[in-house]
Order: structure tokens, then C-alpha cells, then sequence
């Protein structure tokens, strides 16, 4: 077998299918089939990957060289075991489920875009890290070369189960709770008829420093001086939203205990 991946199919219609397979189409790789359990969804999908679509698993091409799940987990856990017989490359874009959910399939395989994605952009040309895993050695070859094709060699990195779970935490810290916090800043705002764009250059400025010297140096704010006259002032103004006050309290307290 050639140590690069000439085809495959998507099971999965949504924002990682969507992208992950522009992604893939653009590096010059065949995509047979599109499955998706709504087969109107796997038709948009098909269309704009030159490939056929399914709702039916038995239907999915059995020429492809991989199928690449791109479903949520449960669905995952459910389809995956079924599949354990299977000669193809079975892997699986999910941060949190173990690469052997395939039932002990001996090609099964992880190949997980840490990035969040949306179907109406593209990320063509965007760098984001890809963390790879394989049962089989050549496998795990022929996904760093479809990762370095993506993304280039530098953004792709071997990584088992475990240090994926750990990573998948870390980034709902860093990207799911943000834009909740980003979520409550811009309902607080609205309170008072006043917009978000107030609050960009310094989220901007937040994130050129993390680049500049990591998050740990960059904590700024009333907890972390210990000004205990603003933070009793904000709490009492988030009096009518106990759940914002909570957030904030809780918050304020980890700030202060780790400072």
C-alpha cells in the first residue's frame, strides 16, 4: 500500500463533515460517498464534493481507503462497533471517545481538527493543529501525510487517547466557556442598549498577549489586584441575575485562590 490516502468517505453532514471534507477534496483526494441519516443532508454535502450520497451505511463505498467519521459521539459508539470487521481505515474526528471504538477493528484510527468549525466559513489555508492516532503503524504514516496535505507537517501531531481527552477539556475551557463568557458580557451590555464592538480591542489585546507570553502572566482585573470594594460593587449590580453573580463570584474566588 502507497503511504498516501487516494479516497475516502465521510460519514457525518455537519460543520466538521462540511469543512473537513472541503479540506480534503481541495488537497486532491477523491470523496466516493456522503452518509448521513438524512439524506437531504448528505446530498448538499455530496454535491459540492463530487460524491455520492447515502443514508444508508451498507450503501458507503467499499473502494474508499478510509471512512472518516465525523458524528457526535453517541452516534459514534452506536455505528462503530458494527464496523469491526471492516479492511478500511476506520477513523474518527472526536476530541473525547477512545480510538478503539470501533470494536477492536485493526485499522481503526483518530484523525481530530482541534478547531471549531462553521459551515458558511472557509478554512482553506488555515492552520490549526490535526492530532493523529492509528492501531497500525502504516496507517498512522498515511494520516500524517492527509494531515500535512491539510494543514502542513508542522500543525500535525501523534497523540494517544488519553492526552486527546485531556486536550478536549482544555479546550472547552479555552474556546466553549469563553464564548458562554463572551455570551453573558454581550446580554449584560444589551441591558443598557449598549453594543459588543465596545468590548473587541480589549478581547483582541487579550489574546495578543496569551501569544506573547501565555495566559498565566496576563490575568489583569479587580480579583487579581485583591480590590474587594469593585468586586463587592460588581456583585451587588448582578443582584437581579443570580446566575451571572454566581459565575462571577465563583470565578473571582478561583482568581484570588490562584493568584
Amino acid at each position: 500500500m502507497g503511504a498516501e490516502i487516494k479516497n475516502i468517505s465521510i460519514i457525518g453532514s455537519g460543520n466538521v463533515a462540511h469543512n473537513l471534507g472541503r479540506m480534503v477534496y481541495e488537497a486532491g483526494v477523491g470523496i466516493n460517498s456522503i452518509y448521513s441519516r438524512d439524506i437531504s443532508n448528505a446530498a448538499k454535502l455530496a454535491e459540492q464534493l463530487d460524491a455520492q450520497s447515502v443514508d444508508n451505511l451498507g450503501a458507503v463505498s467499499s473502494a474508499s481507503e478510509m471512512l472518516l467519521f465525523a458524528v457526535k459521539d453517541d452516534v459514534l459508539a452506536e455505528v462503530g462497533s458494527s464496523l469491526s470487521g471492516s479492511s478500511q481505515i476506520l477513523a474518527h474526528t472526536s476530541g473525547s471517545m477512545e480510538m478503539n471504538v470501533f470494536g477492536g477493528a485493526p485499522r481503526s484510527a483518530v484523525f481530530y481538527p482541534l478547531q471549531t468549525f462553521s459551515k458558511n466559513k472557509q478554512y482553506e489555508g488555515v492552520s490549526f493543529p490535526i492530532c493523529i492516532e492509528a492501531a497500525d503503524a502504516e496507517d498512522m504514516a498515511r494520516l500524517k501525510a492527509l494531515g500535512s496535505a491539510l494543514v502542513g507537517a508542522e500543525n500535525v501531531y501523534e497523540i494517544d487517547s488519553s492526552q486527546r481527552k485531556t486536550l478536549h477539556v482544555a479546550a472547552v475551557f479555552a474556546c466553549n466557556f469563553t464564548n458562554y463568557f463572551f455570551t453573558i458580557a454581550e446580554d449584560i451590555l444589551k441591558e443598557r442598549n449598549l453594543s459588543f464592538d465596545l468590548l473587541k480591542p480589549l478581547i483582541s489585546e487579550t489574546i495578543e498577549k496569551i501569544d506573547e507570553r501565555g495566559p498565566s502572566l496576563n490575568q489583569t482585573g479587580p480579583a487579581v489586584r485583591g480590590d474587594h470594594k469593585i468586586i463587592s460593587n460588581h456583585l451587588d449590580y448582578l443582584d437581579t441575575n443570580k446566575d451571572y453573580r454566581h459565575l462571577y463570584n465563583l470565578v473571582t474566588e478561583q482568581i484570588i485562590k490562584n493568584s
